[in-house]
């Protein structure tokens, strides 16, 4: 069983180590990696800033595994997600979205939340249509989904 906790600073070298994963790059948008002085700054903006929710994905074993973000722009809310590679594979990914879409949900019953994945990105496509998103439309190689409060 997965929870999940608010971000802090202290978690900057954790974040800055998940951006920097091969895997995580080659999934995001953005493919650069990522220097530490530049991390910091970001991540003093996010956690700075009301139009972003920053959680940190726990195991059992109360361990970092993973990250799960929502930029708040208009009533909807971009999800984010990467997870450590040892916990890749295991059902952690589907969990962390179900429970932190659930979260951000009960907390913001006016929003929508928008995935947006890479199309060759079949293992997140998944997990994110397991969980009750639903695919809007696919362009450019990008497939959007959304989840509503129900």
């Amino acid at each position: 069983m997965l929870s999940l906790k608010s971000a802090t600073f202290n978690e900057l070298k954790f974040l800055l180590e998940l951006r920097n994963d091969f895997l995580v790059r080659k999934n995001s948008f953005n493919h650069d990696s990522v220097k530490f002085e530049s991390h910091r700054r970001w991540l003093r903006r996010i956690l700075s800033n009301s139009n972003h929710r920053l959680y940190i994905v726990v195991d059992k074993q109360k361990q970092p595994i993973g990250q799960v973000r929502f930029d708040l722009r208009g009533h909807t809310a971009e999800i984010n997600v990467a997870l450590i590679q040892e916990a890749r594979g295991r059902g952690f990914g589907k969990e962390a979205i179900r429970e932190s879409s659930a979260l951000f949900l009960s907390q913001n019953p006016h929003y929508k939340i928008l995935a947006r994945v890479k199309e060759d990105n079949s293992i997140s496509l998944k997990a994110f249509l397991n969980v009750g998103y639903k695919e809007e439309k696919k362009k450019n190689g990008v497939v959007y989904l959304t989840l509503r409060p129900q």
